[in-house]
């Protein structure tokens, strides 16, 4: 058989050498497929778009890096496949003091970016792409609102829908009213459930942790920087623990600004020395993050977490689940490291807790 060296110690056999009906020797990955990205500010009422989609994909990864522009805040409006009244929208705006829950239908566009225009946000939303279907999308953003340890992040979250049964998706585009800022840039990932024959996705393994005995923290070590990170953990305890997130070993005071709203309860905004993602000591959690880790201005986080206490001893323990977003108010350097580290004195994290890491540029 006929091999190929795919990555440092790991041959692969070649497509032709595959039994005719076995599986794949390979695993669907997100293919980048199309980018757009301003290097300068852009026109009022200008736009950004991706073209000339690839129908194979059948599920869509669209990350969304905007900024504001010079000319006048950045109202944005997402289509795919141009205009038409096909749009619909429900989501939750969780921003510290006032949680809005929206519905819109029959929409020439989706807003993104909370619609208010005033801040740069990152958001990354998932749609499906079966052609003759109507297309759903889940979606999360994170809004800046303001530099500084003032202004708290808000956060936006929910489901989008385009009616329209028609083709699949071919553009994707973010139109604006005002203007896009130097930087603005649109990604759209493809995944195809058949399998790809790209060595190569778009998100890749930067580094990690898993514990084989006791400790008080999970860490990266160093890592690549890198525009996008996407983070995941696990922690199993020997009681209850904290889950305090920090990059680049940075614990100062007032360094982190989060908004973060605990199962259906109303949201509350922080500032602190870590991003706290637990809402009350548990034993067990799992946390999906992503980051958008621009070099020249604050990041932007937006995370999920569900959590268990007592796990091994009541199995009708009902989970809990946190919804938050939060910005590292450091312009100047890019993540390299990330720790979650538990301050619960006499408890610590058990074997098998994990922090991994991936990302891309």
């Amino acid at each position: 058989m006929a091999i190929k060296t795919v990555g440092a110690k790991r041959l692969q056999g070649l497509k032709s050498d595959r039994v005719a009906g076995a599986p794949p020797t390979y695993n669907p990955a997100w293919v980048e497929v199309g980018r757009t990205t301003l290097t300068s500010d852009g026109s009022v009422g200008g736009s950004m778009t991706v073209s000339s989609i690839p129908t194979k994909y059948r599920y869509l990864q669209c990350l969304y890096n905007l900024q504001d522009g010079s000319a006048g805040n950045v109202m944005m409006l997402g289509r795919i496949n141009g205009s038409g009244n096909n749009y619909e929208e429900k989501g939750v705006d969780i921003n510290g003091s006032s949680d809005a829950r929206f519905a819109y239908g029959s929409q020439a566009y989706w807003n993104m970016g909370l619609a208010d225009g005033s801040y740069d946000s990152f958001g990354i939303q998932h749609i499906t792409n079966y052609n003759g279907e109507a297309r759903r999308s889940i979606y999360n953003e994170c809004v800046h609102n303001g530099s500084g340890n003032n202004p708290k992040a808000r956060r936006h979250f929910g489901y989008r829908g385009d009616t329209s049964n028609t083709t699949q998706v071919e553009a994707w585009s973010y139109g604006s009213g005002r203007a896009f800022g130097n930087g603005s840039e649109l990604v759209v990932l493809g995944l195809d459930p058949a399998g790809s024959a790209e060595s190569e996705g778009f998100w890749k393994y930067l580094g990690g942790n898993t514990l084989t005995g006791t400790s008080d923290n999970l860490t990266t070590g160093t890592i690549a920087a890198k525009k996008y990170l996407w983070m995941q953990g696990y922690v199993k305890a020997t009681g209850s623990v904290r889950m305090n997130l920090t990059f680049n070993n940075d614990a100062g005071s007032n360094q982190y600004k989060r908004t973060q709203q605990k199962d259906s309860s109303q949201s509350s905004s922080y500032t602190d020395n870590c991003v706290d993602l637990h809402a009350s000591m548990r034993d067990l959690y799992f946390v999906n993050a992503y980051i958008c880790n621009n070099a020249s201005a604050e990041s932007l986080i937006f995370y999920d977490v569900v959590s268990v206490d007592g796990v091994d001893s009541n199995s009708s323990e009902i989970p809990n689940r946190i919804w938050g977003c939060a910005k590292w108010l450091n312009s100047s350097n890019q993540i390299t490291e990330i720790d979650i580290t538990n301050n619960n004195s006499g408890q610590d994290y058990s074997a098998k807790s994990f922090i991994k890491v991936w990302g891309s540029d």
